[in-house]
């Protein structure tokens, strides 16, 4: 009698072992398994929380430049490590891109003209 491919034959089972049903039955299973896997890691993504405290720890170890704007100068004043102060002046046509030096080697600023008329523009300070 056979029975899906197994044959019964006094009481023995004897199962056909071919390389295509082999295959297929491989094949089937990883299929299973990845349809299995797809599913589960649909339901494990990331949900967006409504609320929450995040706390940052430190402290300001040294005192920032203050900058001013007069007219079409920037007057920049930096403190260095001992307390001194150092002040620089700049036309802002004079600042670029590119960046210039903070008094007292603390960082960098910049300026970009954002329109054509040159009258708005972006002033960057980057403290090293």
């Amino acid at each position: 009698m056979i029975i899906d491919d197994i044959l019964i034959l006094s009481g023995e089972i004897l199962v056909d072992h071919s390389v295509k049903k082999i295959t297929l039955a491989v094949f089937s299973l990883m299929a299973l398994t990845f349809g299995m896997h797809a599913k589960a890691s649909t339901h494990s993504e990331a949900k967006p929380v409504a609320s929450g405290t995040i706390h940052f720890v430190g402290a300001i170890v040294a005192s920032p430049c203050v900058i001013t704007s007069i007219e079409q100068n920037i007057d920049t004043k930096c403190w260095n490590d001992d307390g001194k102060v150092k002040t620089t002046s700049m036309k802002i046509n004079k600042l670029t891109e590119k960046g210039t030096v903070l008094p007292n080697h603390k960082g960098t600023q910049t300026f970009k003209w954002i329109n054509k008329e040159n009258k708005i523009g972006v002033y960057t300070v980057i403290y090293d």
